[in-house]
């Protein structure tokens, strides 16, 4: 199956803009440049975002929902990347205002449905994302980031999710591992570095076969026991958010940093493929429920998580 042929509309003349979205969706890449450990490019997210919108616009080319695959200007920006040498941060309050540009400016090229494809799970990127996409709905714009539908799935994971992805890992103890882990590989581990193999396998380096895993990662026993508390107190989701925070903030301080998480190493195009599949059903039918059958945009999950972020202005 052959991808997409991507236009940017920058690219045009502006005379040309105008009757350009009235048959086509516009996809908006906004992603961070960040440390994906030694064997991913600092572009990862952009390159797994730019594969699967190739894929997603050949689908809905077929479908009859766009005519050509349009993107917007790359916006290389995100909030909270993960750090590192390469790593470029961004403050929220410059994020939140670059975004709300183009919310004043794509009414005025005519654009009226904007994917957003972006593949940094941040919890104050995702919920920065959604308010550009409220933006964009008091200008007349339908807008959906459908990486909120991937990372509710990643945050209910339960063992037997994702399992045809796992199939074709051969160690048997090591995809035990991975099945009971999967929900917590959120950076540049098996689960990213699959896709990146599927999507753009050029850009991975070969040492990730040589990786070592990422170690345990321990949350400190008084943020356990205030997780237990809360859940106790019948705020499952609350606790749910907090406990992916603490371990966030536990893999952040390992020392030396890896800068990835779970088992790399076992990482494989054929995973990458079951993975890209059951991404590119989900993005499909969220695309067609917005636009087509008027269905509200997935939310963002982490909203606990997206506050504390804030109060500590990481």
């Amino acid at each position: 199956m052959r991808a997409a042929e991507i236009v940017f509309y920058d690219e045009l003349p502006e005379n040309r803009l105008q009757g350009l979205f009235a048959g086509n969706i516009l996809f908006l890449f906004i992603n961070p440049t960040e440390y994906h450990g030694p064997h991913l490019p600092l572009a990862n997210d952009y390159v797994i975002s730019l594969g699967l919108a190739e894929r997603l616009a050949q689908r809905l080319v077929k479908a009859g929902l766009t005519e050509q695959f349009i993107s917007g200007p790359l916006i290389n920006l995100g909030l909270d990347p993960t750090p590192g040498a390469g790593t470029i941060a961004t403050s929220a309050a410059r994020f939140d205002a670059y975004l709300a540009q183009f919310a004043r400016k794509l009414p005025q090229i005519g654009v009226r449905r904007v994917v957003i494809m972006t593949f940094h799970g941040a919890p104050r990127h995702n919920h920065a994302i959604q308010r550009f996409t409220e933006r964009l709905a008091a200008a007349g714009i339908l807008a959906l980031n459908p990486l909120n539908i991937l990372l509710s799935r990643m945050l209910t994971y339960q063992p037997g999710d994702f399992a045809a992805a796992l199939e074709p890992v051969r160690d048997t103890k090591a995809r035990e591992v991975l099945s009971a882990r999967l929900g917590h590989d959120y950076h540049a581990g098996f689960f990213e570095t699959s896709l990146t193999l599927a999507l753009a396998p050029e850009s991975v380096d070969p040492q990730y076969v040589d990786l070592p895993d990422c170690p345990e990662i321990e949350i400190p026993a008084w943020q356990r026991a205030a997780i237990h508390g809360i859940k106790s107190l019948g705020q499952a989701g609350a606790a749910r958010e907090l406990a992916f925070a603490a371990e966030a903030m536990a893999w952040l301080n390992l020392d030396p940093f890896p800068g990835y998480t779970g088992m790399p190493r076992y990482a494989n195009r054929k995973s990458g493929e079951a993975f890209v599949k059951e991404i590119l059903d989900l993005y499909e039918a969220a695309v067609r429920g917005v636009f087509v059958e008027g269905k509200t945009p997935p939310q963002p999950e982490l909203s606990v998580t997206d506050f504390l972020s804030g109060l500590a202005g990481l």
